[in-house]
């Protein structure tokens, strides 16, 4: 059965949908997970809002990478900064696919800097780009060094707690999902 639509007093009401991504850089804790109950009381840090999958990306303070949970299943413990409502942040550190504060920032074809999880979605089911909509020549993904150095540097100056290590692969192709390809290959040329 799916999750509870519509009014209710839950946290995922249109009254809280704004609230998102000034939370992002916020510490919570996850709650009310019944499939996982051994993550519940996890402390972490809420690093993207996946407005796509309606998700948090959350981040354990103890390691062991990001994963995704549901709006009500986190309780913001404290905001990111005592004025995380009016913190201003670069349009460089921005996506431009989630519009949110990049955390894993990688370069593709284009010469654009985007969220690594954002752009291999993207990727799986295009072949252009989302910034220009050109053909891109491949799907490979680099990792934006100097936009994370810039990123963390920027998060610390204003008070945001740090991001968790991230150890990425000089490159990474992303696969293109099967349907999608078969797909390309019946649309008609013009």
């Amino acid at each position: 059965s799916g999750g509870v639509r519509g009014g209710g007093d839950r946290n995922s009401s249109a009254e809280h949908r704004h609230d998102h991504r000034s939370l992002v850089g916020s510490r919570a804790t996850l709650c009310g997970l019944h499939r996982r109950p051994e993550l519940n009381d996890r402390m972490g840090t809420l690093t993207a809002w996946d407005e796509h999958s309606q998700r948090w990306e959350f981040a354990p303070q103890d390691g062991g990478g990001t994963f995704k949970v549901r709006a009500e299943n986190v309780k913001v413990v404290s905001a990111a900064s005592g004025a995380a409502q009016g913190l201003h942040i670069p349009d460089e550190f921005r996506c431009c696919i989630t519009q949110d504060l990049m955390e894993r920032p990688v370069i593709t074809a284009d010469g654009h800097t985007y969220e690594r999880s954002a752009i291999a979605r993207w990727l799986e089911e295009h072949g252009t780009s989302p910034k220009t909509g050109q053909e891109l020549p491949d799907r490979v993904l680099r990792p934006n060094h100097s936009v994370r150095a810039q990123i963390l540097a920027w998060r610390e100056q204003h008070g945001l707690p740090p991001l968790p290590p991230w150890e990425p692969d000089p490159q990474e192709t992303v696969p293109q999902r099967q349907q999608a390809a078969e797909g390309m290959g019946s649309s008609p040329s013009l």
